[in-house]
């Protein structure tokens, strides 16, 4: 997606996120119907589905099983995006490095450095600082 507001005239790519398999991504566009800043790149090679807001929004007023599915992932992705807000704001860079580590052990041999930098809010350096124990 190439659409962006007007509060992101630089394209700048920074990474927010990393879903693991089988996870969904929450665009906070879906609350507002209308292009986001936000788009998805995959690493590796993914099958992803698409639907339409407006006949998302009908399932959810006719069906409580997906209404509650629904519920149920916004509520996850609300809690990781407040869980990785939190540790930028408390955290070291190395804290937030040994933190991912943690969660995804093979991330360095699976995504590009770069993006873990951009991702964990530092620079290409720092992580390489961090990484060589320095």
């Amino acid at each position: 997606m190439d659409n962006y507001p007007e509060i992101s005239n630089i394209r700048k790519s920074i990474k927010s996120h990393y879903p693991v398999s089988d996870e969904s991504i929450d665009l906070l566009c879906l609350y507002h119907n209308r292009a986001g800043f936000e788009y998805v790149e995959t690493i590796e090679p993914t099958l992803a589905y698409s639907i339409p807001i407006s006949i998302l929004n009908e399932l959810y007023e006719t069906n409580i099983e997906i209404a509650n599915w629904g519920r149920v992932i916004h509520q996850e992705c609300l809690l990781s995006l407040q869980c990785i807000r939190i540790d930028n704001l408390t955290m070291t860079a190395k804290e937030r490095y040994e933190a991912l580590l943690s969660t995804f052990p093979d991330i360095c041999q699976r995504v590009n450095l770069g993006y873990i930098a951009s991702f964990l809010g530092i620079s290409i350096s720092t992580l390489s600082r961090i990484r060589a124990g320095k």
